[in-house]
């Protein structure tokens, strides 16, 4: 039996469009990224008590409802922040946003609760942004949870920090990403030091993504470049899908190479879409994909 993809998502956004409003947020997204792959899913969703938070939890109820391929289980923690709403122009601008909010330590409490359900050997994705007033709680949580396969996916710079101290199965990070945190924290900290600290030496992976190029899989003295087929003109939505393929050939116990190979498959299928790719597609790309293998040290 697969083991189950707990997805924690601490920031969900309500995305508001001319046409249509949809479920955001790296958790959200990651786990129904698992769930179309066939993955058991566990999505623990943090929102405020209030309409965007109700609708955030009956949409992605209705989803796991109608999904047929495996086990899917949604755990509510009601806090009381208010839930993210992002509002986007005809032309895809933001025309209003509701900012990342605080988190409570009752809320947190309530997060370490659901988690708790968490089997040794399950995978743990803490995605999307980290609460302004807890950075460090992907590190906490990896550190508590270090039985299950721990992945992080954060652009929040201090987070990134965090968790790297801790035993992780892999860091999700895009190019632009990992720049910026490293310019961010080499202001506080010696360069050098901050080079120590997201060196992945207690992590057996580190993916890095760079929009239509495709991304690079750092292992043990390994570098392994994946490089999609050509797809959609906009790289937007595909990295979550990564994390998620990427679990998939982890949990089929695939090599190095085909853990890159089936990241750039899904992420290319659904790079530009308002959707996540569908398994069909995925599996279309899979052969499609060029990868190079060689040794080298990891290096942003």
């Amino acid at each position: 039996m697969m083991p189950t993809v707990h997805a924690l998502c601490v920031e969900p956004v309500v995305d508001v469009f001319k046409e249509h409003t949809i479920a955001g947020g790296g958790g959200v997204h990651v786990s129904v990224g698992a769930m179309e792959l066939g993955l058991p899913v566990h999505l623990h969703l943090v929102t405020g008590n209030d309409a965007d938070g109700n609708f955030l939890a009956e949409h992605i109820g209705g989803l796991f409802s109608r999904n047929a391929r495996a086990p899917t289980e949604l755990s509510h923690i009601v806090g009381g922040h208010i839930t993210r709403r992002i509002t986007y122009a005809d032309n895809g601008d933001v025309q209003d946003y509701t900012p990342p909010q605080d988190l409570s330590d009752a809320t947190i409490a309530g997060v370490e609760a659901s988690i708790e359900s968490a089997s040794s050997g399950d995978f743990l994705v803490l995605s999307g942004a980290t609460p302004p007033n807890k950075n460090m709680l992907y590190g906490d949580l990896a550190r508590e949870h270090a039985e299950q396969r721990v992945v992080v996916d954060t652009s929040d710079p201090l987070a990134m920090r965090y968790a790297a101290k801790e035993q992780l199965l892999f860091m999700k990070a895009t190019k632009q990403e990992l720049k910026g945190a490293l310019n961010t924290l080499s202001r506080v900290y010696d360069k050098r030091c901050v080079m120590e600290a997201l060196i992945p030496d207690r992590m057996e992976m580190f993916l890095v993504t760079n929009g239509k190029s495709g991304l690079t899989l750092y292992g043990e003295n390994t570098c392994v470049r994946a490089t999609p087929p050509a797809a959609h003109a906009s790289p937007v939505g595909a990295g979550d899908s990564t994390v998620a393929a990427a679990i998939l050939a982890i949990a089929k116990e695939k090599p190095l190479e085909d853990v890159a190979r089936f990241a750039a498959a899904y992420g290319s299928a659904t790079a530009g879409k308002q959707t996540l790719g569908n398994i069909h597609e995925f599996q279309d790309r899979i052969p499609k994909v060029s990868v190079l293998t060689r040794s080298m040290e990891f290096r942003i």
